[in-house]
């Protein structure tokens, strides 16, 4: 349905086809992810929820990226060392000319 793979940006909607299996158009899937990110008026949310009652393929990829959210949300809870986020600090503050902290 989408072309995960073409995503360039955390937190980007994936790039869409003109098309959905289903039929539904690219800007109906995006309106999907919008409103998985919480990202829509009451109206549109309305729209979507009922829309997703309808369409099984819709329903199935809403489902299938509210899954790789979670893993990724999970697998993501691993925090950095502290000697790894200091090396980080101090390296951006070289490359900015300041002194670190």
């Amino acid at each position: 349905m989408t072309e995960r793979a073409a995503r360039t940006d955390i937190g980007a909607a994936p790039a869409t086809t003109d098309q959905a299996p289903c039929g539904c158009d690219g800007e109906q899937v995006e309106r999907i992810y919008a409103y998985l990110d919480d990202a829509l008026t009451v109206e549109d949310i309305k729209q979507i929820a009922d829309h997703l009652e309808s369409c099984a393929d819709c329903t199935h990829e809403s489902e299938l990226e509210q899954v790789i959210r979670g893993v990724v949300k999970r697998s993501c809870s691993e925090t950095a060392p502290e000697t790894l986020r200091s090396a980080i600090m101090t390296r951006i503050h070289e490359q900015c000319g300041q002194k670190p902290q």
